[in-house]
């Protein structure tokens, strides 16, 4: 059970919580370039049908304006089971690798709570 009111706050965990991605990819993979693959809001069902908001479909642009719409919208919508962002990360061996598309997508991920369904009940 969590509920996170303030962006401030909720960027804080998002970078920390990439970092982590990161570092955790560099243990298994080594040396090279890491890219973040953005941050992206996702909106999950309880019914577990395909989520509301899905990842890719609203970038997350860290502001206190967005954090308030999505709990407006969303908070007290019975069918919603959680809001969350998330992201991953890239790895390619240099900056060259990426821009010519030779690079692992997804090799890390990461995702922070911002109200869970039971904040509600």
């Amino acid at each position: 059970m969590y509920q996170i009111k303030s962006a401030k706050e909720l960027n804080v965990l998002a970078k920390d919580s990439l970092d982590n991605a990161i570092r955790e990819s560099k243990k298994q993979i080594g040396k090279g370039i890491y890219r973040s693959r953005g941050k992206w809001v996702v909106v999950t069902r309880k019914d577990g049908g395909d989520p509301i908001i899905g990842n890719g479909e609203l970038e997350w642009k860290g502001t206190q304006k967005q954090l308030n719409s999505l709990i407006n919208e969303y908070g007290n919508n019975p069918l919603v089971e959680n809001i969350y962002i998330d992201g991953g990360v890239d790895y390619g061996e240099s900056v060259v690798a990426f821009s010519d598309g030779w690079y692992e997508p997804w090799v890390g991920e990461w995702g922070v709570g911002i109200l869970s369904g039971d904040v509600r009940e």
